[in-house]
């Protein structure tokens, strides 16, 4: 009898350490980003927070997108203070201290060009106006003269004004712009300097949400910009 017992006690334990460990590894599956960074005035924003956010959801994550300008996006997730950041090229990844998850499909494939002003494109007198912590453009610029700016709004106006010779932007902005009577002359698109798809990324310790959501981003119906991307 008192065998018996012994064996139940040791089972009774297992069983119970089996249900701590159990109940510990789907705490951690479930385990939800709460803030994700958004560079901020980006066109793409309000398209990409829609996908985004119903996915969250439809995993039972309540997440909060927050707009910063390029650089702070990096620096802040670095610094482990926001989760992640709602789209980036993978020319990112090199930026990043901290480990970090990309998702297994993009949220869109992006064309991206140099713009130029029709009637000062040949001028030197103007610059080519960039976003600064924008990696592909800072990229592009090193060896260019160039005036950079943090808020993107600021690149059109300073082409309205008629002091860009031509600037670098994702071609479904621009075309929004130009739709919108936005940018006056509208600009021509001189090259396409990248076509690349943009990702999804997070901490690597919310690597299996980011599976999850991975899995129901890949049954998206589109992948290019411009592809129902304003509904």
């Amino acid at each position: 009898m008192t065998n018996l017992f012994k064996k139940n006690k040791s089972n009774t334990f297992f069983l119970v350490l089996f249900c701590f460990f159990a109940g510990s590894a789907q705490a951690a599956e479930l385990r939800c980003p709460k803030t994700i960074a958004a560079i901020e005035n980006d066109s793409l924003n309000s398209a990409a927070g829609k996908i985004l956010k119903s996915l969250y959801t439809e995993l039972g994550c309540s997440v909060e997108f927050v707009e910063l300008p390029a650089r702070r996006g990096i620096k802040h997730f670095n610094s482990a203070i926001v989760d992640g950041e709602l789209f980036r090229l993978r020319q990112v990844e090199s930026h990043y201290d901290r480990p970090f998850i990309r998702s297994e499909w993009p949220l869109f494939v992006l064309s991206n060009s140099l713009w130029v002003h029709p009637e000062l494109k040949d001028s030197e007198r103007f610059p080519i106006g960039y976003f600064l912590g924008v990696v592909w453009q800072e990229n592009y610029m090193k060896n260019i003269e160039g005036k950079s700016f943090v808020d993107s709004k600021k690149i059109f106006e300073t082409y309205n004004k008629g002091h860009l010779r031509g600037f670098l932007a994702a071609d479904f902005s621009v075309a929004a712009m130009v739709k919108n009577n936005q940018l006056s002359p509208p600009p021509e698109r001189e090259k396409v300097l990248l076509e690349a798809p943009l990702y999804h990324y997070l901490a690597s310790e919310f690597a299996p949400i980011m599976k999850r959501l991975s899995d129901k981003l890949k049954t998206l119906p589109f992948k290019n910009v411009g592809d129902n991307v304003e509904n």
